[in-house]
């Protein structure tokens, strides 16, 4: 099962409600035997424009955002899924978000993201085919069929 960044905490708090506390968890995306699981990396990104007005404070942003104690704290209260490993086997962090033990193997075995000027249109058409397998539209080889050749045609 796969939690979306920013869920985690308020699924595991029984205090507001959550029906699916202790059920929720994060599991490596499957593979074909004898092959590997891996995920992509990307998402939250931080940058400093090259046209900044004030780089070393932009800097020092950066340095305060992707600290442990920001990264803690954007786990706890946001779900925010860090890049730092301490906070994957912080404590409090897994009290709030079990399922972060688990998503600590699916981190450090991610892979960066198919260089393409086409990405986001690949991903749209994956996207989509994936959902018209998965709603029973389409069979999995007709959708893989279909998303390789419109990728194709890209």
């Amino acid at each position: 099962m796969r939690v979306f960044t920013g869920t985690g905490p308020l699924a595991q708090d029984e205090k507001k409600g959550s029906m699916v506390v202790g059920k929720v968890g994060i599991s490596p995306l499957p593979h074909f035997p004898g092959g590997e699981s891996a995920s992509c990396l990307g998402g939250w990104n931080l940058t400093i424009s090259k046209f900044s007005k004030n780089p070393d404070s932009a800097w020092k942003f950066v340095d305060f955002m992707t600290s442990f104690e920001s990264q803690k704290y954007y786990s706890i209260k946001g779900g925010r899924l860090p890049t730092r490993i301490a906070v994957y086997k912080d404590k409090e962090v897994l009290k709030t978000s079990p399922h972060y033990a688990d998503m600590f193997k699916v981190f450090v075995t991610a892979l960066p993201r198919p260089v393409t000027p086409n990405y986001s249109r690949i991903s749209d058409i994956l996207q989509v085919e994936i959902h018209q397998a998965l709603t029973l539209k389409k069979s999995p080889e007709e959708a893989l069929k279909d998303a390789e050749k419109k990728i194709k045609h890209l």
